[in-house]
């Protein structure tokens, strides 16, 4: 007889998530717990520089030793993060990764040695999860800006929730003084330069910025700005920050120093590149003044970790109605448009039902279906140009409730390619997928762009969609209340020609029911 399970004597907690942010001068982590009422707590964290843009910057690839020290570092946070229990970990890296020659192999490296993928994240990705956590201490509906000087990049967000305007300029603190700043002090000419370089990047960016109520200052340059302004009862407008740059534009990195004080000595070499970036923008964008946040990256990507955390099955083999609840959860977090979403499944899954003597798949795969189709426009809360390919990035770093790991990645997959480029293993998230996988995504992504083109304009014009399959030809016939000539025009434009590929057959478009 077997003997029964010696129950835990360990007390149900709350998960505990780490979130490790890549930059250019440092590698930062926090490990916060999080509690059900949606509410965070910082349980330990830890920062180690690593200087990755001395060599970035300067030859456009990572130094050996840069590249060691950095490694070892990101090692480092990586263990303390697991022995402090953390139940997930997230490691995302900015500019130097990004444009580092060999950056895709240092994530490489940390992923085979510590099994946490590093998500290069790009500059607009970046934006909006530092808007996203700077918005925690300000709740409501105003649009807000955030300013965000790293060391390789600046970050511009502003608006509310899904509706942002952002943008990433490839000028940080650390960037410019490599490129503009000699001389210690630096001559006249190379600040002149500077200043003109700087005012010509944020004139072609500041065009058709939305309004804000709150302009908020976010990391270190910022903060460092702050710190020193506050001390001399200041507050951070231009006026101060061309004050502050004049002085520290005559002094050398001694003085610098004790400019700064003894917390933040140790940007002496790249503030002034630091305080030329704000004195520009503020000269630019005309904000009368900046109110300095502590939050940034790492508390986006906490907001993020609740979510994740909040939705995550605790029930053994989620039930399906459940995870298609949670879908729609995910989706109302990223504030979708629920009825086009669910509008836009129900007419996949009709077409599914209705090929499957073509495409001989089965529930599972429907399923994968249904829930691409669900999340397929969530990319909107970053921006509308690029959205699927955000909805690929949002899906895949989402936990998907009762989905496994290969199971996102297909509906990421198949999220990503209901617009725009078809299926093609010129990108990776595709070309890494098995050859079974592969043709999956393929057939599912034409009926995903197929029902979407049926509602394409949001307003469920067409009511369902009925199929009849030849040898040569598959026939579309739309039910439609109105007419949905749109419709009909769309279909051909943005979903036969992959439709058409996939199932080897002519789709022809019957006239509409009125």
């Amino acid at each position: 007889m077997a003997k029964p399970a010696t129950p835990s004597l360990e007390p149900p907690r709350n998960p505990i998530s780490a979130v490790i942010d890549i930059g250019t001068n440092s590698a930062r982590m926090e490990i916060a717990e999080l509690r059900p009422d949606g509410s965070i707590v910082i349980v330990g964290d830890e920062k180690a520089s690593i200087r990755l843009g001395d060599s970035v910057f300067h030859d456009g690839a990572i130094s050996g030793d840069a590249f060691d020290r950095a490694l070892q570092a990101v090692l480092r946070l990586i263990s303390r993060a697991r022995g402090a229990r953390a139940d997930h970990i997230r490691a995302v890296a900015t500019s130097a990764l990004r444009e580092a020659d060999n950056g895709a192999e240092f994530a490489e490296r940390v992923e085979n040695e510590t099994g946490v993928h590093i998500e290069i994240i790009p500059g607009t990705e970046e934006a909006r999860l530092i808007h996203l956590g700077a918005c925690e201490d300000y709740p409501g509906t105003d649009p807000v800006l955030v300013f965000d000087i790293g060391g390789g990049s600046t970050e511009i967000a502003v608006g509310r929730g899904a509706d942002l305007w952002m943008t990433s300029l490839r000028i940080g603190s650390a960037r410019v003084s490599e490129y503009f700043l000699h001389a210690d002090p630096p001559k006249p000419g190379e600040l002149r330069t500077l200043d003109r370089f700087l005012e010509n990047a944020f004139l072609k960016a500041w065009k058709d910025v939305p309004g804000a109520s709150v302009h908020l200052g976010t990391a270190g340059t910022n903060g460092a700005i702050a710190d020193v302004l506050k001390r001399e009862g200041k507050a951070f407008t231009l006026d101060a920050v061309n004050g502050l740059f004049d002085r520290l534009s005559r002094a050398d990195a001694e003085q610098r120093r004790a400019i700064l004080g003894p917390k933040e000595e140790h940007r002496a070499d790249i503030i002034l590149g630091g305080v030329a970036i704000a004195r520009a923008f503020l000269r630019v964008s005309g904000v009368p003044e900046i109110r300095y946040s502590g939050r940034g990256l790492r508390d986006g990507m906490l907001v993020e970790e609740v979510l994740r955390a909040h939705l995550r099955p605790r029930e053994h083999g989620d039930s399906r109605s459940l995870r298609r609840a949670r879908l729609l959860q995910l989706g109302d977090f990223y504030r979708f448009d629920r009825p086009h979403a669910e509008h836009v499944a129900a007419l996949a899954g009709r077409i599914f039902d209705q090929l499957a003597p073509l495409h001989g798949l089965g529930e599972e795969d429907r399923d994968l279906l249904d829930a691409a189709a669900l999340l397929h426009d969530i990319g909107h809360h970053v921006s509308y140009g690029k959205h699927h390919k955000h909805t690929y990035y949002l899906i895949k770093n989402s936990e998907l409730a009762g989905f496994d790991e290969r199971e996102v990645e297909l509906v990421a997959n198949v999220a990503r390619y209901h617009r725009k480029a078809h299926p093609s293993e010129r990108h990776s998230s595709y070309r890494d997928l098995a050859k079974p996988d592969r043709k999956r995504v393929q057939t599912l992504a034409a009926i995903l762009r197929l029902a979407d083109a049926c509602d394409r304009r949001h307003a469920q014009t067409v009511s369902d969609v009925r199929l009849a399959v030849a040898d040569d030809r598959v026939a579309l016939r739309l039910e439609a209340a109105d007419d949905a000539e749109v419709e009909t025009w769309l279909i051909r434009e943005r979903a036969a020609e992959l439709f058409e590929s996939v199932f080897r057959r002519e789709l022809v478009i019957e006239a509409a029911a009125g």
